[in-house]
């Protein structure tokens, strides 16, 4: 977990103790009083408890509930934050896996609000943030509002395990495959254009049983980047840039899940340019447009490949 935002290092942690990771979660962000109010992890149930998943993003969420499906856990998907307060209040939730920036509510509120239905329990259940950014800022409102740990996008099948076994001990899931090990001797291609360690790291969940699920996953990348390059240029003629940044922030994490790594370069800059409304937005949504005309036919030559 030395991939978690910013200085927060979990490889310190002792094995298993929460309440341990809790307290460098403060100490790295020079908060006082770090464990005051800190709950103890949850007690254990039995092996395959209930993960609540909220992430808007459609590939994300393919990727994460394969991953937790894999790891003997079952899953309640959400699209929003709304929706996510409205199942955790149904009961029978053992974790939650909240992704930071969602529409109709965000994790913040979500987890806010969580917190506030669990607030008369001995033992909350755990809220995880789940964010593709290090930004000081966003890690201090994720502890303001409740959340006690963080999973970085993009992750691997041993990154997630790694955080379930921190907050739901007693568990027995099956061993993890290591995803990057999965894909040595291959890599980006000239050019930057696609890391086959994410076709690679992929192909490691499809033979977990996940049949179908490369091509499910590159399909649905394929369709949504379509879509999301025809919204952002429509979003840029009426200067709604909030939504080109929204948009841009969520193809930028996707593209990573599927190795897009030029798309997720020039997605990671035109969400930064749509912040501060900048003119530089309609060149920097062209040049995504290119990088993705570049990747699909790398992308599509991949699926091909699994069907063959």
């Amino acid at each position: 977990m030395a991939r978690m935002a910013g200085q927060i290092r979990r490889g310190t942690s002792r094995a298993g103790d929460p309440s341990t990771a809790i307290a460098e979660l403060h100490a790295s962000l020079e908060l006082e009083g770090s464990e005051a109010g800190v709950a103890p992890p949850p007690a254990a149930s039995p092996a395959g408890g209930t993960v609540l998943l909220a992430a808007d993003n459609e590939v994300n969420r393919q990727v994460t509930v394969s991953m937790l499906e894999i790891l003997g856990y079952r899953v309640e998907s959400v699209e929003n934050g709304r929706d996510a307060v409205e199942r955790f209040r149904a009961g029978g939730i053992d974790l939650v896996l909240l992704d930071c920036q969602m529409p109709v509510m965000d994790g913040f509120a979500a987890a806010e609000a969580i917190r506030q239905l669990s607030s008369g329990s001995d033992r909350p259940v755990p809220l995880i943030a789940v964010t593709a950014s290090a930004l000081r800022e966003e890690r201090e409102r994720c502890l303001a509002v409740g959340v006690q740990d963080f999973l970085r996008k993009p992750f691997t099948l041993d990154d997630l395990q790694r955080v379930l076994d921190r907050w739901l001990p007693g568990r027995a899931p099956a061993p993890a495959p290591a995803v990057e090990a999965a894909a040595a001797g291959s890599g980006a291609d000239p050019g930057t254009e696609l890391d086959r360690n994410a076709i690679e790291g992929l192909r490691v969940l499809e033979s977990r049983g996940r049949t179908g699920l490369v091509e499910g996953i590159v399909q649905t990348w394929l369709a949504n980047t379509a879509q999301h390059v025809e919204g952002m240029r429509l979003a840029l003629g009426r200067k709604a840039y909030e939504e080109v940044r929204r948009m841009a922030h969520g193809l930028k994490s996707a593209s990573a899940f599927v190795g897009a790594i030029a798309v997720r370069e020039c997605a990671l800059a035109l969400e930064n340019a749509a912040k501060s409304a900048s003119p530089d937005c309609a060149r920097l949504l062209h040049e995504l447009n290119l990088a993705f005309g570049r990747v699909r036919p790398l992308l599509e030559a991949a699926v091909r490949r699994d069907a063959a």
